[in-house]
Parts: C-alpha cells; sequence; structure tokens
C-alpha cells in the first residue's frame, strides 16, 4: 500500500503507536486491530506482524490485571 514511510499517516507510525501504547493504551490497542503499524528497517517499509500484534494484546492484558490485583 505504502511505498515511502513519508508516506504512511503519523497514527500508522511506530512512534505514534508506542506513544499510545504507555499514555492511552486503549488507542493503541484500537489503532493495532484496525490499522496496521509501520516502521522502518534498513531502508525497508514494515509494518507489524501478527506475533508482535499477539504479543503486545497479551502484554496489555497482563497490565490490566496486574492494575486490578490479579
Amino acid at each position: 500500500m505504502y511505498t515511502n514511510y513519508s508516506e504512511v499517516p503519523f497514527y500508522q507510525k511506530q512512534w505514534f503507536f508506542w506513544i499510545m501504547f504507555f499514555t492511552l493504551n486503549p488507542i493503541a490497542i484500537i489503532i493495532l486491530l484496525v490499522k496496521d503499524v509501520y516502521y522502518e528497517r534498513g531502508g525497508k517499509l514494515q509494518n507489524f506482524g501478527i506475533a508482535n500484534k499477539i504479543f503486545i494484546i497479551i502484554l496489555t492484558i497482563g497490565f490490566y490485571l496486574q492494575y486490578l490485583g490479579y
């Protein structure tokens, strides 16, 4: 879809995702589930794979369970 990192909307960039993850977690999870999150590695445009998405969701569930005292 995108060929260059500069074409990616800010809300789909990795830096924005991590800011939302640590400040407004539900927004980050919605972005993760609805859209792809892109980053640049070695000059190539890449997005979060399914393993990254699953790990982040499990991490979020762990944060909320710890917060609730379970």
